[in-house]
């Protein structure tokens, strides 16, 4: 669909539009699915670095810098549990990400998971990969694993802990 209304490919857009604004330093790699379409939802593969370039984005409403990589719009609305989000984020039928710890995801909207409304929130990847975004402290914690299986519940969750404690320390 992007393709069709501008013209570029997936990869090219996300060149221009993000990668090169928020000054990564590596080229990201993107999974494709059978017939060779990007899957835009998932499997970037990228550098720690510059995936914690992504989540100072994310920090500074944003923009890196003078330049706008993300319409401040659509961080705001990344960043908020509404009404709908959160009701759907309960109706769930299964969601192991659902309990009542601190550090737990309370919803999820435009590929993120919203641990507190306009605070804090989280990428969560298979097999470990997470950018933890903190707007209080302006932190940004990039992690890279590789668990014996794309998703472990208490692995993930000692992450998310950790996390926290870090931020409080600050």
């Amino acid at each position: 669909m992007l393709q069709c209304a501008t013209g570029h490919d997936y990869a090219s857009l996300l060149s221009r539009d993000l990668w090169e604004p928020i000054g990564a330093e590596h080229p990201a790699d993107i999974v494709v699915d059978s017939k060779g379409f990007p899957i835009a939802e998932a499997g970037i593969s990228c550098s720690l670095r510059d995936l914690a370039r992504v989540g100072m984005a994310y920090v500074d409403d944003g923009s890196v810098g003078d330049t706008r990589v993300v319409p401040k719009e659509w961080v705001r609305d990344s960043f908020t549990i509404d009404r709908v989000a959160h009701d759907a984020f309960a109706a769930a039928p299964t969601n192991e990400l659902r309990n009542d710890a601190p550090w737990a995801p309370r919803a999820y909207r435009n590929a993120w998971w919203i641990v507190e409304s306009e605070q804090v929130m989280t990428g969560l990847g298979i097999f470990g990969q997470f950018c933890w975004v903190h707007r209080p402290s302006r932190t940004v914690i990039a992690r890279f694993s590789t668990w014996p299986e794309a998703s472990r519940e208490d692995y993930r969750d000692a992450c998310l802990r950790a996390f926290g404690a870090i931020v409080e320390a600050l």
